[in-house]
């Protein structure tokens, strides 16, 4: 659905009671607040509440997303609020193909979308959602215009801090990382620690180290670390695989990071036919591959699920 797994150390304070505040004026069943990054041209979600939590596996804290053909991406770059009432979510990916879809029963089908803009810039969106479509019309988003305006300068500060504290313990787990690795003789004995210490910056369910060898145009998986119970499907420590098709041969191709999340298994399967021909349906949605190279040659990636 376009988003990618949260870094486990993201932590947001939202202003306060801003349920409270919002539903004294509006009807809902969900609020989600999204700080941008103007720069990626990406959005990370920082709130997420559903009314009574009766969706609470819905939540998707933390994530990220990009600003492409999103409705986020509309209120960002115009600056202005808008309604949506959409039956489904075919309708609302023909209007916005970029959309985060959850579900396929579309759970908010009346949503509110207004822009916080603080110092000239919009700094987050506010959307305010309902299951029951149609609900919402401008008089509601008058109000919610009106919302963001009183929370835009709090929230404006708690992104500001968020992002300094991320800073600060990205520096600190990076170099413990190259302590543990430049102290290491045999990467077996650091692979776990390894492992630990990234799982702090990036949430994953999945790492694995993989060698490239662009001669032979074949694959394998030297190191492996799941955070979940292990499919045995896939390939484990030692095996060897063609390049073709597959994400590896892809990253030694581009020479460039990749990230690429699906929602449904035939999308997997479409982009890379050579990488999940499985018997068992692909449980990855948001996946990440990173290229090593040494003396200017490829020689493996790191690959995050």
């Amino acid at each position: 659905d376009g988003l990618h797994q949260p870094s486990q150390g993201y932590s947001f304070s939202p202003p306060l009671t801003v349920g409270e505040l919002i539903g004294n004026l509006i009807e809902f069943d969900r609020i989600n607040l999204s700080a941008i990054d103007q720069e990626s041209a990406t959005a990370t979600i920082v709130f997420d509440s559903w009314q009574n939590d009766h969706r609470t596996d819905m939540s998707r804290l933390g994530g990220h997303y990009s600003l492409s053909e999103s409705v986020t991406g509309v209120v960002v770059e115009t600056a202005t609020g808008l309604v949506t009432n959409v039956e489904t979510t075919e309708e609302l990916l023909e209007k916005y193909p970029g959309a985060l879809t959850y579900d396929r029963n579309l759970s908010s089908k009346s949503n509110i979308s207004v822009p916080l803009k603080w110092g000239g810039n919009v700094v987050a969106v506010l959307f305010i959602g309902h299951q029951q479509i149609g609900i919402y019309d401008e008089n509601d988003l008058a109000i919610g215009v009106r919302i963001a305006a009183q929370i835009a300068g709090s929230v404006s500060g708690s992104i500001l801090r968020t992002a300094e504290n991320a800073i600060a313990q990205e520096h600190e787990v990076l170099a413990k990382i190259g302590t543990v690795m430049s102290a290491a003789l045999e990467l077996d004995a650091v692979w776990d620690e390894f492992s630990d210490l990234v799982s702090t910056l990036l949430g994953f369910d999945r790492l694995y180290l993989v060698s490239i060898d662009e001669i032979t145009q074949t694959a394998a998986v030297l190191h492996d670390r799941w955070f979940i119970k292990p499919i045995i499907e896939f390939s484990s420590n030692g095996e060897s695989y063609d390049l073709k098709g597959t994400v590896a041969g892809h990253v030694a191709h581009v020479n460039l990071s990749v990230e690429y999340s699906f929602e449904y298994p035939d999308e997997v399967r479409a982009k890379f036919p050579g990488a999940f021909n499985l018997s068992v349906q692909y449980p990855f949605m948001s996946n990440m591959a990173i290229p090593l190279s040494w003396g200017g040659q490829g020689c493996g990636c790191v690959v995050l699920l």
